[in-house]
This record gives C-alpha cells, sequence and structure tokens, in this order.
C-alpha cells in the first residue's frame, strides 16, 4: 500500500545509507561543498554524478530547505479546499463516500494534489479555480470506453493521463464512476 508523502521521505532516509553508502546528513554535506547552488540543480547534479535516484536526490534536498515540516496532513488537507475552493470539498466528500463502496480507499495528501490508492494509485485529485480535477490512468479510461476523460499532462504522476474536472455533486455521473472503479479494481 502506499505511503503518505512524509512516510515515503522517513523511509527513504531511513535507507539512505544502506543504499548509496552515505547518510542523510553525509550527502547534505557533499551537497553544500561541492554542489550547485540552485535547488533544482542539486537534485539533477546527484542524479547525474552519482547515479542516485530521483526520490532519493529529492528528498536529500527537501531535507536541506524543509525538513518534514512541511507535511502536516491535516493542515494540507485544509488548504486544498481553501481561498475560493470550499466549495469543491462537498464534492470531493460525495466522490470519496461513493468511492468507499468498492472497498478500501486510502488517501495520500499531497502539497499539490490527492492521491488515492487500492493496491497502488488509481486516481488522483487536484482542487483548482475551475473545479475538482479527477485525474486517472488511459487504460481505465479505455476500458470503461469512456469520452468524458480528457488527455492531461502534469497531473502528479507519470500514470496518471486524464482528467476530467468536477464543479458541483451533479459531475459525479454514472460514467464517471465506472471510470474510477475500473481504475480501482486495476490498481
Amino acid at each position: 500500500m502506499p505511503k503518505s508523502p512524509k512516510e515515503m521521505y522517513e523511509a527513504i532516509v531511513k535507507n539512505l545509507e544502506k543504499k548509496t553508502g552515505k547518510s542523510l546528513d553525509e550527502w547534505q554535506e557533499l551537497v553544500k561543498k561541492k554542489g550547485p547552488k540552485d535547488r533544482k540543480e542539486k537534485k539533477e547534479w546527484l542524479q547525474i554524478k552519482y547515479g542516485l535516484g530521483g526520490g532519493q536526490a529529492g528528498t536529500i534536498v527537501k531535507m536541506m530547505y524543509e525538513g518534514l515540516d512541511d507535511y502536516d496532513e491535516s493542515e494540507l488537507m485544509k488548504k486544498h479546499f481553501a481561498n475560493g475552493k470550499e466549495y469543491l470539498k462537498p464534492v470531493y466528500d460525495k466522490l470519496l463516500t461513493q468511492l468507499k463502496k468498492l472497498g478500501k480507499v486510502k488517501v495520500s495528501v499531497n502539497k499539490t494534489y490527492l492521491s488515492l490508492a487500492n493496491k497502488e494509485q488509481f486516481a488522483l485529485l487536484k482542487t483548482t479555480s475551475n473545479g475538482l480535477v479527477v485525474g486517472v490512468p488511459g487504460t481505465a479510461v479505455r476500458q470503461a470506453k469512456s469520452k468524458e476523460f480528457v488527455p492531461a499532462k502534469n497531473l502528479g504522476s507519470d500514470k496518471i493521463t486524464h482528467k476530467i474536472t468536477l464543479v458541483d455533486e451533479t459531475d459525479l455521473t454514472d460514467g464517471l464512476m465506472k471510470v474510477l472503479k475500473t481504475s480501482y479494481q486495476k490498481y
């Protein structure tokens, strides 16, 4: 089962020395002494020069700047439905209620989106000024033969390739739920 972002960062830090030969402190010291100044360049430098994975390099750099303090899930959840997006909370609540009829649904709260998982991520939700974006893998859209979902980029995961935007509870259609059920059962 996927972990929350905080748990994933903690696991990467815990296993860093075993997998790379250096502890988090040693990597951070190396980056401070020899790495580039720009945050994004630091991550790329660690990946290219030392062959670290994106998760490892990203975690090392994130910990240098932020630590884990910014992953208070309840505060992050509040931010998703604040600043003019409060009207989306009832849509989210009803959607989640319907999804839980399928079985266990784990919600992982990220800074910019909410990840929905069964065995692995099957959908993500993103609150925007235009509505609640529901992203799913293209395979689920094709299997459910849906025309409601449109291709999408940059929704938080390479696997999530299609989206639909909901603005109120009437947008929770049978077609939407068919795609989500298909994705839930596959992932």
